[in-house]
């Protein structure tokens, strides 16, 4: 252990102890492992779920790693779910929303929206309600449907009047003087962007009123009241200085160089233009060589008319002596700049076909290649299916063999041997004969414990839940761990196969964590998630790295090939020195009877 993590353990001790984590305030990663590590030990849900809610917070704002970020909230979620914390999942649901708006999934994520608005009681969850029409109000912005935008706009700001969330207040009518401009209500447009330039002054939202000025640049500029425009970008530059690497720094720069160009002066526009290009190379850290080309050809383009008109002006004093050579200078500065427009045009078109063509060609390669994959994997699902329902037909007639002839003959022997006892009395006292007895005795248990861990008969004649008791149960005693076994609303009833394998999850997770983890504490959770049953099951043993685990391992094949049987996905979280959570997703409807 490190020098530096044995700091945080020392100074994080109050935080471990009170088992309790704050959501607002900001930890390192190593404060977050820690936690994780200590809500591990302590089964504790509620700190397992916000400490997973930090983590995805920690991904997404510090390393911008979105995927990791999504995986984290997703298992955060489930244990809101079971702490019952209905404002984090309202948070989280609605995170995930916007995600999916983010990657231009509008329709879905309204769906989405509408089913979360559904859940809500309008005259208790006012604050949640506004956010929802708020997003609703996004969302259909980004499907280009200004009505229902403006109808959820006015829907989030009617509740707002009695919630007085000036933030929100705000942001709303920021996207309802986009709205306006959109379809050409420049008056209202302007009307509302002076009531929130106030507001946000009064307040002191920088970024509130640097988005206002930007659009009220823009508004201008499309009414060509370039002196109005440069007057908003120039006093958005005052409140836009506190993030220089933004979206709105972006706008900035391009207006101003926008509306200088449209004064002609093209020194300034040259430069603003200058950093729109660096700035967004630094932001999108795309098409910069294409932007920093049509720049200097702009510029280059304007110098050349500024030379001619500065060669018109001293060729007025000689006009009649060379008027043919300036119409010869004319035509030729004029097919010049014809020639260089139609190869520069020429030559991006044909470009872009080159991109268009490569990047078709590199999605049908993925195409297929995923195909190929699926193939592979349907096969190896299918081969692993065959030899686990194999396994299970064989393992069923072992233990009927078993059960009905070697069971059958070891009892006989031992009816033999009772009835020897009862008819000699003194052969009981021959030490051979009691050994031989005893060792009857233990061949008839040891028969039965082989053919009931080869076919359980409680599963079939109990159900699931009694059968993973009785499995349990056969590993309490002294050197065996604690098992902590929970269910909840888990269905009782479903089919034969589907009973069977879930069963042999848990037995395969119990064997390989009694046999390797070296654990003392296990816990084993069956829920039913809406939709879903999930499988939880943590150890605290040595943990394992799931990237290195041995690839031909049949014991984790085993559990993934029945997992797929099932329709369903497993998750593993687990780290050397750390423990090991597998948490199973299995779909209900394709295992309910």
């Amino acid at each position: 252990m490190s020098i530096r993590t044995l700091i945080y353990i020392f100074l994080f001790i109050p935080i471990i102890g009170s088992a309790q984590i704050d959501l607002d305030k900001e930890y390192g990663y190593e404060q977050l492992e820690i936690i994780l590590n200590k809500a591990r030990e302590s089964n504790d849900h509620q700190m397992l779920a916000d400490v997973y809610f930090k983590l995805a917070e920690f991904e997404k704002e510090k390393l911008n790693n979105l995927n990791q970020a999504f995986e984290y909230y997703t298992r955060s979620r489930d244990y809101y779910k079971i702490v019952e914390n209905e404002s984090q999942l309202f948070a989280i649901d609605r995170i995930i929303i916007n995600k999916s708006m983010d990657a231009g999934l509008f329709s879905e994520s309204i769906k989405s929206l509408n089913k979360l608005e559904s859940n809500l009681n309008p005259k208790i969850d006012q604050s949640k309600m506004i956010l929802i029409y708020a997003d609703l109000s996004k969302a259909y912005h980004g499907l280009g449907d200004i009505e229902k935008e403006i109808y959820y706009q006015n829907l989030a700001l009617e509740l707002n009047k009695s919630e007085g969330n000036r933030l929100i207040e705000m942001e709303l009518l920021l996207a309802r003087i986009k709205s306006y401009i959109n379809i050409a209500e420049y008056d209202s447009a302007l009307y509302i962007s002076n009531n929130v330039m106030a507001k946000a002054i009064d307040t002191e939202e920088k970024e509130i009123a640097c988005e206002v000025l930007l659009e009220k640049g823009h508004l201008f500029y499309r009414l060509k009241n370039f002196d109005a425009a440069l007057d908003a970008y120039d006093e958005a530059q005052i409140f836009c200085n506190s993030k220089p690497y933004n979206d709105e720094r972006l706008k900035l720069y391009k207006g101003l160089a926008q509306t200088f160009e449209a004064f002609n002066k093209y020194d300034q526009a040259y430069l603003f233009s200058s950093k729109y290009a660096a700035l967004n190379d630094s932001i999108l850290n795309q098409e910069r060589n294409n932007s920093i080309n049509n720049l200097t050809y702009k510029f280059s383009v304007k110098e050349k008319n500024k030379e001619l008109k500065l060669l018109e002006l001293e060729n007025t004093y000689a006009k009649e002596r060379n008027s043919q050579q300036r119409r010869a200078l004319w035509v030729l500065g004029l097919g010049l700049a014809a020639l260089a427009i139609f190869l520069y045009y020429t030559i991006y078109v044909y470009n872009q076909r080159i991109k268009a063509n490569r990047l078709i060609n590199v999605q049908r390669e993925e195409i297929n290649t995923q195909r190929i994959s699926k193939l592979e994997d349907d096969i190896k699902i299918n081969s692993m299916q065959s030899m686990l329902e194999g396994q299970e037909i064989e393992r069923e007639r072992i233990a009927k063999d078993l059960h009905d002839s070697l069971g059958g003959v070891l009892s006989t022997i031992k009816l033999q041997f009772d009835a020897v006892q009862s008819k000699v009395k003194s052969v009981s006292k021959i030490e051979e004969y009691r050994r031989a007895h005893r060792l009857i005795d233990s061949a008839v248990d040891e028969v039965r414990s082989i053919s009931q861990n080869l076919q359980p008969s409680s599963l079939e004649n109990l159900g699931l839940i009694p059968a993973i008791k009785d499995l349990i149960n056969r590993f309490d005693g002294e050197g065996y761990p604690e098992i902590d076994f929970q269910y909840y609303s888990f269905p009782h009833s479903l089919n034969k196969m589907s009973s069977l394998y879930i069963y042999r999850m848990v037995q395969e997770l119990l064997h390989n964590t009694i046999k390797h983890a070296k654990a003392t504490e296990i816990m084993i959770q069956l829920t039913k998630d809406e939709d879903e049953l999930v499988i939880h099951f943590e150890d605290d043993g040595i943990g394992f790295d799931p990237n290195k685990t041995r690839k031909g391992g049949m014991g984790m094949e085993n559990l993934r090939s029945r997992a797929n049987y099932l329709k369903g996905s497993i998750t593993i979280d687990s780290y050397p020195g750390r423990g090991s959570s597998f948490l199973i997703h299995i779909p209900y409807e394709h295992n309910a009877n």
